[in-house]
């Protein structure tokens, strides 16, 4: 905390001595997003965005200040905007989909999902991993159960011991009434938390 609150120090003596430049902005921005100050983070972020407007970066980091300080919409507008300058940048895509899921657009939300999908991250397994159960999630959320299915039979048939798919899977078939089904993914599911984590068993 003490090093964060020096940092804060050290960039504002930096942009008294030079207020045009964004970068500073940016990086303070991130020291009060690390002490959890949403107003002052999203001021200098607007900032940065004023004197550097072309920074796909910039408008997507103010995206991520507005999800976190609830405001979907504005959030939503900047992923747009920072997409518009990079439309490869997949992250902007999934963090976009989880604003327009925030909002109960499911069509939307579900749309960029599958567009994060196409591009390859440096993480791809986690990354597929959550992001398709996302899709899958709010699939189902719009009542489009063949549609969820075909997300959750995919990390099903991808990453097996994953229990995620399982799990999004029993929801599917609870929402059809198939509780039989349900029963058995969800037995499946918790035997896998449990080969994860043997402690579980005792919960």
């Amino acid at each position: 905390m003490m090093e964060v609150d020096s940092t804060i120090k050290d960039l504002s003596a930096a942009i008294k001595l030079n207020p045009n430049d964004p970068h500073t902005y940016q990086l303070r921005s991130e020291a009060y997003k690390e002490l959890n100050l949403l107003p002052e983070a999203l001021k200098d972020m607007s900032r940065a965005i004023e004197l550097a407007p072309g920074e796909a970066t910039y408008w997507r980091d103010r995206g991520w200040l507005y999800f976190k300080d609830a405001q979907y919409k504005l959030a939503v507008s900047d992923y747009s905007k920072a997409l518009a300058i990079d439309p490869h940048d997949g992250n902007a895509y999934r963090s976009r989909a989880r604003s327009y899921a925030c909002l109960h657009d499911w069509k939307n939300a579900a749309a960029d999902y599958r567009k994060c999908l196409q591009f390859k991250t440096k993480s791809i397994l986690r990354s597929e991993i959550e992001t398709r159960w996302a899709l899958g999630d709010v699939c189902l959320k719009d009542n489009k159960f063949d549609e969820a299915l075909v997300e959750f039979n995919y990390l099903i048939r991808h990453y097996p011991h994953v229990s995620k798919g399982y799990y999004g899977r029993a929801d599917v078939y609870k929402r059809q009434g198939k509780g039989d089904l349900a029963k058995k993914d969800l037995e499946k599911a918790h035997e896998l938390d449990y080969e994860m984590d043997p402690a579980l068993r005792k919960l």
